[in-house]
């Protein structure tokens, strides 16, 4: 006994039409689920007259499995960044605009969320820092690295001491960096 979809999907071949579709669930009577990408297709004879219909299939369970990892990987990286208690952002090293920031980065240096994204990393340095910034950042870089010596200034102007840590990641085909910053001006100032 076929599924109604493929009653119909045979009647349309059978007309003349060709179906496709893309990544239909299917549950075998034992539950099993799998994912199916299928065609049906007019097959004519000699004559020019359908004789019958083309049936092709491809089981993409695996594909739709990498798939969902995929995005539950992304949604705990989100959560991740999202909820740490420190400072993070991502900014792209080539425009060095911020691409995202995590809300501790908001509540820290008092920028909102959208402020921080019509900025660039430069908007968060001192004036008089922005040239040893400029040559830290035309060195090559190695993928993980920290450094304790930068200095940072909130929305209200206050200058704050940070240790950062830096990883170079790859955000829409654009090479970038992921930054957690820790204020250390209290053990500075000790």
């Amino acid at each position: 006994d076929l599924p109604d979809i493929w009653r119909e999907a045979h009647q349309k071949g059978l007309a003349g039409e060709t179906i496709k579709n893309d990544d239909d669930l299917w549950i075998q009577d034992d539950g099993t689920k799998y994912w199916l990408r299928w065609a049906i297709v007019p097959w004519h004879n000699t004559e020019g007259e359908i004789g019958g219909i083309i049936i092709s299939t491809e089981d993409v369970t695996e594909r739709k499995h990498a798939e969902e990892e995929l995005r539950k990987s992304g949604e705990r990286y989100r959560y991740l960044f999202h909820n740490n208690p420190y400072p993070m952002w991502i900014y792209d090293r080539k425009t060095l605009a911020f691409l995202d920031v995590n809300e501790a980065a908001i509540t820290k240096y008092g920028y909102s969320h959208q402020e921080f994204l019509n900025m660039t990393i430069m908007d968060i340095r001192p004036h008089q820092d922005i040239e040893q910034l400029m040559k830290n950042l035309a060195q090559p870089r190695q993928p993980l690295e920290q450094s304790d010596g930068w200095r940072h200034r909130l929305k209200d102007g206050t200058i704050i001491y940070v240790e950062i840590t830096s990883h170079t990641i790859e955000v829409d085909g654009h090479e970038s960096a992921l930054v957690l910053a820790q204020d250390v001006t209290a053990r500075k100032q000790a």
